[in-house]
């Protein structure tokens, strides 16, 4: 029976906000099943919402413009499931021209699907740098077919976002091998870095080439990655560390030890994301590189230190950080960086240079997947899809609840360790040989 008064869909609101709550920030100590369970909860909750139809309409209109942000979100995805385009339409005009209430972008994107905004409405948002014009335009490219008009004031934009934003699409389109390949080629944009924020297109299609097995792609991002501009260089490493490809390492053992600072938190980020043995010596170098990172907001060598505990696991992991007492901005103590380095050298000894490692163990198909279930996933949700070629519909820029369907098929994928052997190197379906 379901239910008919307002303290009774309060109180199903109130655990539907709990399960929410649950999965999403107390991710890094629930159990997997755990995490499963609070999402089935949701699921239920919301179920239990839209079967109650009209009688429930009231409350979730009115947790629309909640100061909780979880209300507001849980709210505006119950009223989108059951097609209440009266509120609905109130809702996207309030976002549009007000910017509130603010709501994640996976539920904007379902919003603008079911009730598509109009033409000028994006270019205002593009114009004026809105967050809200990333998640609108992800919906007016998921048609395969946009307008001219998109396409162009996404290039003339220069806006590094949007543009990924169209790369991204077009991969998923029928026609994308050529289309990418035209970017690749500089033919219709050109849009050189000129700072660390902002990705050449040439190298965003390359990726994007690579990731649906292009090895055309693949060949371009090894030649940038390997030029003397460091910019240009160090962005088309951290695409080739998306990507998995052994590749990366010979660059990387340079553009560590740069100079610019930027260049050196960019190649410590692929370097993290790989996990590659063979970088232990130079990152362990890295430690006593006293500059700061404004990319990291921390200091050089402490991120070099921090990645090689990722890597090298052990006794490291269980070794409680020693900071400068009173230091503003906060940073390692030099011994506690010097014994990082030491111990990290020590035990590489004991490792294979050419294989990937996490917490001192081989890396696996198994240890990415669980990656997904912690957030923060971006460079293991693109490893496995270079890795074995195949797509689960996971979706970098959503949240735990929004690709639990994605992560349980990856898990499902995962029981079958091929192509990947332990702390190994595959692409599209097949094993790579080790660099």
């Amino acid at each position: 029976m379901l239910p008919n008064n307002q303290t009774v869909w309060r109180d199903l609101l109130d655990k539907a906000a709990e399960a929410y709550t649950k999965t999403l920030y107390r991710g890094s100590d629930l159990s997997l099943s755990e995490k499963k369970q609070s999402v089935l909860e949701l699921r239920n909750y919301q179920t239990q919402f839209k079967e109650g139809g009209a009688s429930a309409l009231s409350l979730l209109r009115e947790e629309l413009y909640s100061q909780d942000g979880i209300y507001r979100n849980i709210s505006a995805e119950m009223l989108i499931e059951m097609r209440d385009l009266v509120s609905l339409k109130s809702l996207s005009e309030s976002i549009i021209n007000t910017q509130s209430p603010q709501l994640k972008g996976k539920i904007l994107e379902r919003l603008w699907l079911l009730l598509p905004p109009k033409t000028g409405d994006f270019i205002r948002l593009l114009d004026e740098g809105r967050w809200e014009r990333e998640p609108l335009l992800k919906t007016i490219l998921s048609n395969h077919q946009p307008s001219d008009w998109v396409v162009k004031a996404v290039e003339s934009s220069n806006d590094a976002r949007a543009l990924k934003i169209l790369m991204d699409s077009i991969s998923r389109w029928p026609n994308a091998e050529s289309l990418l390949l035209k970017y690749m080629g500089g033919s219709s944009l050109d849009m050189q870095v000129t700072n660390i924020w902002n990705t050449d297109a040439r190298i965003l299609a390359a990726f994007y080439l690579g990731m649906k097995g292009v090895i055309a792609g693949i060949d371009f991002l090894i030649n940038i990655a390997n030029h003397d501009d460091e910019l240009q260089a160090v962005q088309a490493c951290q695409h080739l560390a998306f990507l998995a490809s052994p590749a990366v390492v010979k660059p990387l053992k340079s553009l560590l030890h740069s100079s610019n600072h930027d260049v050196v938190a960019i190649s410590l980020l692929a370097a993290s994301d790989i996990g590659v043995a063979g970088l232990i010596n130079n990152l362990a170098l890295l430690t006593q590189n006293e500059g700061y990172s404004p990319i990291f907001e921390s200091f050089i060598g402490d991120e070099a230190a921090k990645i090689l505990k990722k890597i090298v696991g052990g006794q490291l992991v269980k070794l409680q950080d020693q900071y400068v007492l009173g230091s503003i901005p906060e940073h390692f103590t030099n011994e506690f960086r010097e014994y990082i380095a030491f111990q990290s050298v020590d035990i590489a000894k004991s490792l294979d240079f050419g294989r990937r490692y996490r917490g001192g163990e081989p890396l696996t198909m198994a240890t990415l997947v669980d990656d997904l279930y912690k957030g923060n996933a971006i460079a293991s949700a693109y490893n496995l899809r270079a890795i074995t070629g195949e797509d689960y519909g996971y979706e970098v820029e959503w949240d735990l609840l929004d690709n639990v369907d994605a992560i349980v098929s990856w898990e499902r994928r995962a029981v079958d360790p091929y192509p990947l052997t332990p702390g190994g190197w595959a692409y599209m379906g097949k094993p790579l040989v080790s660099p």
